[in-house]
């Protein structure tokens, strides 16, 4: 035990800890510890951290962990134990990604020589070596930068070194330059092996050509793209072919955008692209062409059979979508209407949460409500209220947001699984303290610890904890007489 009870009842995330090493379960343990070891991380604790993770015994959990306390001793400029910690890990491509990420953060402070350094130790550098380049670029030094990427042997890597060229020179002002560097992408793109990253390589060269404002070359690029997906298996072909098609009509042409989407058999990747198109016509200001394409891929959806229906949860995910959009495009009704359809309980408060947040931001506040009592769930209404207060917030309007937190808080107690009830306590809690609230943030949170302590499995109590530390931290509150008590009778009844 690293804390004895007098000491973990004056600390949350001390109380955590202290509640994973009493758990019995080397998964919930595992669980419980995945949930701490960032916190320490964020503090800085990386001795404790590392001692944590290789307390793991799930060997992938274990890793990453280290994985990611490595990391953070390496942006915090203790190199030497972030290299350690890389070593201890035992998953080979765990452990070069450890190395990449610790390369990174030594990227992000332009300490280059390191960065090269930990890349001389792995067999196939080119990841660093583009993101040191992409360094050089943004602070001017376009010739390093091109010296270093043609290091870069990996044909996907150093397409993607010369797309991210292309697009730091086209925010300088440089277009003819970032159009070359782009070119030369084009000419990479052929050596990749793997069809479809090929594929999708092509697709992104196209977007960013687009953006450089040279859509026939775009146009060129995608009908490649195009020709080649045409022959690749079934569900491979027909999801490149759906973001080929959005391509299309992002470079301007409606005409071939519907052609290849013609190629595609799949009901609901037509609906998923239509539902694309209608987005891009939106923004372009045809809201009649976008309302009568959304419709149509509501139409498409809902005339699958069942045995054309290949993920139900694919299926449910694009009504939610059709639902969001038709309350974008000012349909409120609409949405409603498609949202109620939704046959999965979560994907429907999903859809309705997110309509209210919508109309919320519309200042459509009848709609607001019209979508909020549509929601059956006493606590799915709570977590809509909750996403209203946000988008009222972000418009400046105080006072409303205040009052659908209030109203939010009054629901708290509606929320059955008591995990999921501490998670919206430690919302609730936050957005008081946004609007400065801070006794009503207090309050909100010692009716967490006690929520907390009537949580029966072991793992979710000691994780639900950690998430409260967050709260406490971010407030800078220091525990209270009764918080401590609290706490000690919840760490008491594990003696």
């Amino acid at each position: 035990m690293h804390f004895e009870l007098e000491e973990a009842k004056e600390d949350v995330l001390k109380a955590a800890l202290y509640l994973a090493e009493k758990i019995d379960s080397s998964d919930g343990y595992a669980e419980a510890i995945g949930k701490i070891v960032p916190l320490y991380l964020q503090k800085d604790e990386v001795d404790l951290a590392a001692e944590l993770s290789d307390s793991v015994q799930d060997p992938f959990v274990r890793d990453y962990l280290l994985m990611l306390t490595a990391e953070r001793c390496a942006a915090i400029d203790d190199d030497e134990y972030a290299l350690q910690l890389s070593e201890a890990i035992d998953d080979e491509a765990i452990r070069i990604e450890a190395l990449e990420k610790i390369a990174l953060q030594k990227i992000e402070k332009s300490q280059f020589d390191k960065a090269f350094k930990i890349a001389e130790m792995i067999d196939t550098p080119e990841k660093i070596y583009g993101e040191i380049a992409l360094k050089y670029a943004e602070k001017g030094d376009i010739e390093k930068s091109k010296k270093l990427i043609e290091q870069i042997l990996l044909p996907s890597e150093k397409v993607l070194a010369l797309q991210g060229l292309s697009e730091i020179l086209l925010k300088q002002g440089k277009r003819e330059e970032s159009i070359n560097f782009l070119i030369q992408a084009c000419d990479f793109i052929e050596e990749i092996d793997y069809e479809i990253d090929a594929i999708n390589a092509l697709q992104e060269t196209a977007e960013i050509f687009i953006r450089l404002g040279r859509k026939d070359r775009a146009i060129e690029i995608l009908e490649k793209a195009r020709q080649r997906a045409e022959r690749l298996e079934e569900t491979a072909r027909e999801n490149l072919l759906s973001h080929i098609a959005l391509g299309f009509l992002h470079a301007g042409s409606l005409e071939i955008a519907d052609r290849t989407l013609d190629l595609v058999s799949d009901k609901a990747k037509i609906s998923s692209t239509l539902i694309g198109f209608a987005d891009h016509f939106f923004a372009n200001g045809d809201l009649n062409e976008a309302l009568e394409t959304l419709e149509e891929a509501y139409q498409i959806l809902k005339s699958q059979s069942q045995s054309e229906i290949r993920s139900s949860k694919e299926r449910f995910g694009l009504f939610r979508l059709i639902a969001i959009e038709f309350a974008k495009l000012g349909k409120g009704e609409r949405a409603i209407e498609i949202a109620q359809e939704i046959e999965d309980e979560s994907e429907q408060v999903t859809a309705l949460s997110q309509i209210a947040q919508i109309f919320a931001l519309q200042n459509k506040d009848d709609m607001v409500e019209q979508s909020i009592i549509a929601i059956n769930q006493e606590d799915g209404r709570m977590f809509a209220l909750i996403a209203v207060s946000d988008a009222k917030a972000s418009l400046g309007l105080k006072n409303e947001a205040l009052k659908f937190v209030n109203r939010a808080y009054e629901l708290v107690e509606t929320v059955p699984q008591l995990s999921s009830r501490s998670n919206a306590y430690n919302e609730i809690a936050e957005r008081f303290l946004q609007h400065g609230e801070v006794e009503k943030a207090r309050n909100a949170m010692f009716e967490n610890l006690q929520t907390i302590a009537s949580i029966r499995d072991e793992a979710l109590r000691a994780t639900a904890l950690a998430s409260c530390y967050n709260v406490y931290e971010k407030a800078g509150f220091e525990l209270n007489e009764s918080e401590k008590h609290a706490l000690y009778q919840m760490l008491s009844r594990l003696r």
